[in-house]
């Protein structure tokens, strides 16, 4: 948890690019078995919300940032 902070300090975080695409996105975080799922589910009934479904892409960003592999690159 030090590595990440330190990784994502207030200096990156500002510089961070937007992601494209619509404003009002909705992101759900949460550990393995904590309900994420259902609450992906329950939103994405609704007729205005699509889910992307549970994809791994921040957490493999995550890891190969605070390794070290793009921290450097930057």
């Amino acid at each position: 948890m030090d590595r990440i902070a330190k990784v994502f300090d207030a200096g990156k975080l500002s510089v961070a690019q937007a992601a494209g695409g619509n404003e009002r996105s909705i992101f759900v975080l949460g550990l393995p078995r904590s309900g994420t799922t259902l609450v992906d589910r329950v939103l994405s009934s609704h007729s205005q919300v699509s889910s992307l479904g549970e994809i791994n892409d921040f957490a493999f960003a995550l890891t190969r940032v605070a390794v070290g592999r793009e921290a450097s690159s930057s």
